[in-house]
């Protein structure tokens, strides 16, 4: 057997700041990114209480990208904040949402494949 994986990346640093986007364009964009990070927070907030389910899946761009992962228990996330003063209230966000991540305790589960 062969076991398979796979490794999804994605950045989004900076993105969220719609109110200093200067083009309409680029605010929607921001609000979506809000939007589906809002949507990835209360999935993993039901993943750490043990309630998540396939409906979550559909409710935003990240939690589609995910949602595999997070499922089968191998998923990282990696939490960066600015350490300017003008940033302090969107990096005690961040953290708080990184810090009720490390309560998620899952198991890994291996997928095996015949060749």
């Amino acid at each position: 057997a062969v076991r398979v994986g796979s490794l999804t990346i994605g950045d989004l640093a900076g993105s969220e700041r719609e109110v200093q986007n200067p083009t309409a364009v680029g605010r929607l964009q921001a609000r979506e990114i809000n939007q589906s990070l809002t949507a990835l927070n209360r999935t993993l907030l039901k993943v750490r209480r043990g309630e998540l389910d396939q409906s979550d899946r559909r409710q935003g761009a990240l939690n589609a990208v995910l949602f595999d992962a997070i499922c089968d228990g191998g998923i990282s996330l990696v939490f960066c904040v600015d350490p300017r003063m003008d940033r302090l209230g969107e990096s005690k966000r961040t953290l708080f949402m990184a810090e009720r991540c490390m309560d998620i305790k899952q198991v890994k589960r291996l997928h095996e494949v015949a060749p």
